[in-house]
């Protein structure tokens, strides 16, 4: 019996470890590939942004992944970028990125690099210590949470351009 919990064990073991290795292959290949990576399109460099997949059948998307990113936006005045793609109508794109499933989204520092990945939703708070993980998240002595950004872009109003015609929270109504 204990033969067959340490061998299920150790299959558990190699199983997160292939992941964990297939994940962090995928960021050093993107990475390399930063310029010219398909989805990135609209990235505007210096500026931090999340690189979110999702499908119009992703309930968790509608209901957890979508809030969450909104309320960065908020905390963030305008300051993050969010680039949503359907992976369902850019499904080269979703490849391109190893896309497993909807929600995914790529953390994207200012140099345009892919630093963080999360398949699965990632809320509000993961994400937040994502961006501090890279250096990308300060907080202020007010405690109020600001991007390490350029100083022109601190504070200022900005319309977020979301590609392929969406913005962020005014996509497809859920009864189409």
């Amino acid at each position: 019996m204990a033969d067959r919990i340490l061998i299920a064990a150790v299959i558990f073991a190699a199983g997160i470890l292939l992941y964990w290795m297939w994940t962090r292959l995928q960021l050093v290949r993107v990475r390399r590939e930063h310029t010219r990576a398909p989805g990135l399109e609209s990235l505007e460099r210096g500026r931090v942004a999340i690189l979110y997949f999702t499908t119009p059948d992703c309930i968790p998307c509608k209901t957890i992944q979508m809030p969450a990113l909104e309320k960065l936006l908020a905390e963030t005045r305008g300051a993050l970028q969010v680039i949503r793609i359907d992976a369902t109508e850019h499904p080269q794109t979703a490849d391109y990125w190893g896309v497993l499933g909807a929600p995914t989204t790529f953390l994207i520092d200012s140099h345009g690099r892919a630093r963080r990945v999360n398949h699965g939703v990632a809320n509000a708070a993961k994400l937040r210590a994502q961006l501090k993980e890279i250096g990308e998240w300060k907080f202020s002595t007010s405690r109020d949470p600001t991007l390490a950004l350029p100083s022109p872009l601190q504070g200022e109003e900005i319309t977020l351009p979301l590609p392929f015609g969406e913005r962020l929270g005014e996509g497809r109504s859920d009864n189409s």
